[in-house]
């Protein structure tokens, strides 16, 4: 029993290791002589005018509108696209408009991801439809940082037969770098508020066979925000319950689509694929990406209260859940290991308790921390800001 003991305590250090420890630390935007001229971040463009016009034109660092990204001519809409090389916590976007006679940059909008549907930025007008300066730069600053490494820069022109552009684009944001334990550990003791001492935060856990009570019953007027990776077809309930009543109150993926029971109702469709991360908005009664616009899926609001518990559950990578009621925060779960032991599960920052699977293993992502001079109020629930 003792060689075992210590066999066990020998595999935690072991597995601590092979850890990775990240900071966020503040950063400077590079300034670009081609797409790919900075390891920082790749940008590209959905269209361009030509070589004289190129995405990396915008973030030259002149903003006299002599150098700018232009779309093709006659090409009236356009993304600027920017992959940075790690994650970024950014705090606000400037976008100078281009204009030249007929041809300028009506409007913009932000997005995080490739196909512009995770809205981050609301549409911000440069220039009115008689071509009368309204704004010739426009700033989105984010109360809560943004967590994304990937935006897309959407913009219109008057005009389907004009063109459309920026002439410089000014990120502020942090990086988040590796850094050694002992850098880690010093900043997490001194400027971590997020956990409780005695526990660590991690940017994920992933779930084998999960199963971990809220200690919340079901409601319909709940507003649930789950981020997540399914790592297989779920068995019948990724969030929620299932009772033989009908009283469903679940939300699960099949057959690569989204599953939101409540009651005897059900709204299906949309996507959800094995091994792509989702940040889903659940209400009464929709489904929609966290932070946009337009639902994914919608029905009619259902008045629905039950008196069975809300699990946690499936095969998924876990990255944050908050569950609201009438804007009163009541749970909001971040991926955590408890220091002492190396047990992994997660936590709740409303409630300060630790929660592990009640089944199946659960393995630990990376440690993640706040950054001292930095912006330490930040909320660094991943779900969120990601």
């Amino acid at each position: 029993m003792k060689f075992i003991k210590m066999a066990e305590n020998h595999f935690k250090v072991f597995k601590k290791t092979l850890r990775k420890y990240y900071k966020w630390q503040n950063w400077t935007q590079p300034v670009l002589t081609a797409d790919d001229s900075s390891p920082e971040m790749i940008v590209s463009a959905t269209t361009i005018m030509g070589a004289n016009a190129a995405a990396w034109k915008a973030f030259d660092g002149d903003n006299s509108g002599s150098s700018r990204w232009l779309t093709q001519n006659l090409v009236g809409t356009g993304s600027l696209r920017v992959q940075f090389n790690s994650d970024m916590l950014i705090s606000s976007i400037t976008i100078g408009g281009f204009r030249n006679n007929n041809s300028y940059c009506k409007n913009a909008t932000i997005y995080k991801d490739i196909n512009n549907t995770e809205l981050i930025g609301a549409t911000k007008q440069f220039y009115d439809a008689t071509g009368t300066t309204l704004d010739k730069a426009n700033t989105w600053t984010f109360g809560t940082p943004v967590r994304t490494n990937f935006l897309s820069l959407y913009t219109e022109g008057p005009d389907p037969i004009y063109w459309t552009g920026f002439t410089e684009v000014i990120i502020s944001a942090q990086k988040l770098v590796e850094c050694s334990e002992e850098d880690y550990e010093y900043n997490y003791s001194s400027k971590y508020k997020e956990v409780a001492p005695g526990y660590r935060q991690l940017d994920s856990v992933t779930f084998s066979n999960a199963l971990i009570p809220t200690g919340l019953d079901s409601n319909g007027d709940y507003k649930i925000i789950f981020d997540f990776i399914p790592l297989a077809q779920s068995s019948g309930v990724v969030w929620g319950q299932v009772h033989a009543d009908d009283d469903d109150y679940r939300f699960f993926n099949y057959g690569g689509n989204i599953y939101f029971d409540m009651g005897t109702q059900r709204l299906s469709g949309g996507t959800c694929s094995v091994g792509t991360r989702y940040k889903f908005e659940f209400g009464n009664y929709y489904v929609k990406n966290y932070g946009a616009v337009d639902n994914l899926l919608t029905g009619t609001p259902q008045t629905f209260t039950t008196p069975y518990e809300i699990n946690i559950r499936d095969n998924i990578t876990f990255f944050g859940m908050e569950i609201s009621l009438n804007n009163v925060l009541l749970r909001n779960y971040v991926p955590c290991e408890e220091v002492s032991t190396g047990n992994v599960g997660i936590y709740d920052t409303v409630q300060q308790t630790f929660l592990q699977s009640q089944n199946g293993t659960s393995t630990a992502g990376n440690y993640i921390m706040a950054v001292p001079g930095g912006i330490e109020d930040v909320n660094l629930y991943y779900g969120i800001n990601r």
